[in-house]
């Protein structure tokens, strides 16, 4: 169904030192030919169980797309103040060899797969095991009770006092509340609620804004984030769907920072 728990590697300085080694590498490569602008860094959360949601502009249908805004925020966590790890959700397919390497190919005309494919295969061998070793969450299919694993698997994060990143991009729904922004899924807000109502723990969820990661080459655009205050779901407890509520809301002030970083005229509006 899915694998066991040797997909997670527990948290050790070597895998912090890893971990710091693999980022900077990630963030020289998808952002060597941009500029960074944080706003807001004082706003994160240093220490603690924390859900960072952000909207996710480079899912695009290219490999490579996602990597930016996965490199983005990375870099936001790598800047002081308030410097932490983070842990990325990932498609499972990621966590075993063939899958990863079926993964990569999809995206290679056939001719380029055949050539590449000594060299793919290297590279998911050498990627694999750091991917785990970083506290990376593999998301299982809904099918078999997956969807129900990775949230477990999120929960022990948070009770270890982890922070994790979900990046919100929505193929299920794809109406858009605004340019750079889909729908939010409700598992964030989800997480949250059940870790409140099982341990009346309210974890801090810090909503982030990217602008500008689109398109894996483009000399010298700016990518500029925008960090905004913590929220809880304690505040919509009263609500007749919480969990709605709080997705709803975490949306709406990822849309106004947005707004605040960029502007409505750049962000297509008038």
């Amino acid at each position: 169904m899915f694998p066991s728990g040797a997909d997670i590697q527990p948290f050790t300085s070597e895998s912090d030192r890893l971990y710091r080694r693999v980022v900077k590498r990630i963030a020289k490569v998808f952002l060597v030919f941009n500029r960074l602008e944080f706003k807001g860094l004082e706003n994160k959360i240093a220490s603690g169980p924390n859900i960072i949601v952000t909207n996710h502009p480079a899912a695009v249908k290219e490999m490579i797309g996602p990597a930016k805004d996965i490199s983005t925020i990375y870099a936001v966590y790598d800047t002081p103040p308030n410097r932490r790890q983070v842990n990325f959700l990932a498609n499972s397919e990621l966590f075993a060899k063939h899958t990863f390497v079926e993964t990569i190919s999809k995206h290679l005309h056939p001719i380029i797969q055949k050539i590449l494919n000594p060299s793919i295969r290297s590279f998911v061998n050498y990627a694999i095991p750091r991917i785990k070793a970083i506290g990376t969450i593999p998301v299982y299919s809904a099918e078999l009770g997956g969807r129900g694993e990775t949230r477990k698997r999120i929960e022990e994060y948070m009770l270890k006092g982890k922070a994790v990143v979900f990046l919100q991009s929505n193929y299920l729904h794809q109406s858009e509340i605004h340019p750079y922004l889909k729908r939010f899924r409700r598992g964030a807000a989800f997480i949250a609620y059940e870790l409140y109502r099982k341990y009346k723990m309210s974890i801090p969820v810090t909503p982030i804004s990217i602008y500008g990661t689109e398109g894996f080459i483009r000399p010298f655009k700016k990518i500029r984030v925008n960090i905004g205050k913590s929220m809880s779901i304690e505040s919509f407890l009263k609500a007749k769907s919480p969990v709605r509520s709080f997705t709803d809301a975490l949306e709406e002030k990822v849309k106004d920072l947005l707004e605040e970083s960029v502007g409505p005229r750049l962000l297509g509006r008038n």
